[in-house]
């Protein structure tokens, strides 16, 4: 782990969670604002990334599923170059969780066993997730969610505050589980589901940056 970290993508105030988990974890910060619309008081705001930025390690700093992943593609076209991924020093994560680029874990969440969290993913404070977990490039789960064992978060999909996903099922790239929500079935991609139990809504209207983590496939 660097001493110090870039967030880039801080529009939103959920990069308040990542400056704090940082500094939690005794590292300093600095945060690049390629978005628009950051808090002017964010340490270290500035736009444009300095060489020294591009060396530092980077992540991502805003919640949404569609935000983390443009801030993924946005941060490595801009040139930062050591991705890194942190969770917060009251996260409990099982020895086995494997970790992609700039994804992040925050404060109090519990990741179980052999799961794995892709490139850019976000896991929200107190979010419990089951062993043998995949959650998907992008996705978000929100903030006491809760992710039943052997499910699948596709890419880019969001779940919701206090949304429950019943274990092994496969919630579809870009879906939307609305908070509260308890998910009982499998949902298709860009799906939006709300209730409990959840029922589907009108679909929301693809999108897409990119189907890969650029860092990955360009290692």
């Amino acid at each position: 782990m660097p001493e110090t970290v870039a967030i880039v993508g801080v529009a939103s105030p959920y990069a308040w969670d990542v400056v704090e988990s940082a500094r939690r974890l005794g590292l300093g910060v600095t945060t690049v604002d390629n978005m628009g619309s950051a808090d002017a008081t964010l340490p270290g705001l500035h736009y444009d990334p300095t060489p020294t930025d591009l060396d530092l390690g980077s992540i991502v700093g805003v919640a949404s599923a569609q935000h983390r992943f443009r801030a993924l593609h946005a941060a490595y076209t801009l040139g930062f170059g050591n991705p890194v991924w942190i969770a917060d020093p009251t996260a409990t994560l099982a020895s086995t969780v494997v970790v992609g680029h700039m994804a992040y874990v925050n404060a109090g969440a519990v990741v179980g066993s052999h799961t794995r969290i892709d490139c850019a993913a976000n896991v929200n404070r107190l979010a419990a997730v089951g062993e043998s977990v995949v959650i998907g490039m992008g996705a978000s789960i929100g903030a006491g969610a809760v992710i039943g064992a052997r499910s699948l978060i596709a890419p880019r999909a969001a779940i919701g505050a206090g949304a429950i996903v019943m274990d092994g099922l496969r919630v579809g790239e870009g879906a939307y589980i609305a908070p509260g929500s308890v998910v009982t079935e499998a949902v298709p991609d860009f799906a939006v589901v709300a209730g409990n139990p959840g029922q589907r809504m009108a679909p929301q209207e693809p999108w897409a940056v990119g189907a890969a983590c650029p860092y990955c496939i360009n290692a």
